[in-house]
């Protein structure tokens, strides 16, 4: 019985199947995280600035109180005719200057809003570039190491790091975690892709496998295009920010349970090393 249980889970382990889906998990991560806070970064950045003012613009309270005033009017004429009094309700009818004062108000209000908006545009363009600032930095780095260190540490440090952003973006509600998910993030994409080729490369030895599952794996990365921005607009629509982020987290967990699982010996360190 052990000796069975011993069998499968080094079938486990070693199955290309699963190693090739590993990756794909990587690269969809990436670039779901990536593509997820596309619809949701401009209204988060001026909520950040601007927490005392609400984004959406209030009704007109002019306009409003007028409706409730016009129904006042007629309640007390039909009390009126039905000899029930002068009527209860006292009827202020507001000044067309007010209510001029009240839509310049709000006009100057959706002025500065769309000002703001538009300054924000700068925030968002380092903000994303951030991410990829640090993936430069970082890639290099990682693929001079993973010869001497091998490609699972790198990979699990990888995934890691794509908890750890989510679950900063999640919670995060200032620019400075915003950016701190970003490198984390930026960090965790280099491990990723790199050692997670580096993985197939090794694994699949025939160089027509090898092609097949590298093209296999990178729809992992279209496929975080495709689901990140509708994904995050509908969550964020539905149920804020926090719960989009928190499922992401979820995943990367998957990723970094099934990595845990992975061995790689010292005889497959030595030989990618030479």
């Amino acid at each position: 019985m052990e000796r069975k249980s011993a069998t499968w889970c080094k079938r486990y382990r070693e199955s290309k199947t699963l190693v090739l889906l590993l990756v794909c998990l990587g690269f969809f991560i990436d670039y779901t995280l990536i593509t997820t806070i596309v619809p949701i970064i401009p209204e988060l950045l001026y909520n950040i600035e601007h927490p005392d003012v609400p984004l959406s613009t209030p009704q007109n309270k002019s306009t409003a109180s007028i409706s409730s005033d016009i129904s006042n009017i007629f309640e007390d004429i039909s009390n009126l005719l039905a000899g029930n009094g002068t009527g209860s309700s006292n009827v202020t009818i507001a000044s067309p200057y007010a209510i001029d004062a009240d839509n310049k108000t709000a006009a100057n209000l959706r002025s500065m809003k769309h000002t703001s908006l538009m300054h924000e545009t700068v925030e968002i363009g380092f903000l994303s570039s951030t991410k990829f600032v640090v993936q430069l930095i970082v890639t290099p780095l990682v693929g001079h190491f993973i010869p001497q260190y091998g490609y699972n540490g790198f990979m699990l440090y990888g995934f890691v790091s794509m908890f750890l952003a989510s679950v900063i973006y999640a919670f995060g509600e200032t620019f400075l975690l915003l950016i701190l998910a970003k490198c984390l993030q930026g960090y965790g994409a280099a491990g990723l892709s790199v050692s997670g080729l580096t993985m197939l490369a090794d694994i699949y030895q025939d160089h027509k496998e090898r092609g097949t599952a590298i093209g296999l794996s990178l729809q992992g990365l279209a496929l975080g295009n495709l689901v990140g921005p509708v994904f995050g607009g509908v969550m964020y629509e539905l149920y804020g920010k926090t719960q989009p982020f928190l499922i992401l987290a979820a995943i990367s967990l998957i990723g970094i349970c099934k990595n845990l699982t992975y061995s790689q010996t010292k005889d497959d360190i030595r030989i990618l090393s030479h």
